[in-house]
């Protein structure tokens, strides 16, 4: 798989499981009460206007979001990374990713249940 691939997936996944958005094919998506026969492309989770209404949806379901910036590991060879943590009661769910935004979005992924397969 793609990275292209690998991330419209993920974007599915998120207007899926978080948005309740309901695939109507063609790569079409309607929103829950959204005009009957109307679509729209799936949006990119990952960046802007839209990564912010992820942040806003996990958190009015009772998610904290914490993101932690980790240094070059010069031992394990690996760069900065991020890792983004969503806390709700006992319940934690992370994920750590060379892009704050990507970490987030796969840790909330995980936080209700839809785990993607490994990043590229």
């Amino acid at each position: 798989m793609n990275i292209s691939e690998y991330m419209s997936q993920m974007n599915a996944a998120i207007a899926e499981s978080i948005f309740r958005w309901v695939p109507i094919g063609s790569g079409l998506y309607q929103r829950p009460g959204g005009a009957e026969g109307w679509g729209e492309p799936c949006p990119d989770f990952q960046f802007g206007a839209r990564h912010q209404e992820l942040r806003e949806a996990m958190s009015s379901r009772g998610f904290v979001l914490t993101v932690t910036p980790n240094p070059v590991d010069w031992e394990k060879k690996t760069g900065r990374t991020f890792t983004a943590r969503y806390t709700r009661g006992s319940g934690e769910f992370e994920a750590t990713e060379a892009d704050e935004n990507l970490a987030v979005c796969l840790a909330a992924l995980r936080a209700v249940g839809c785990v993607p397969a490994s990043s590229a």
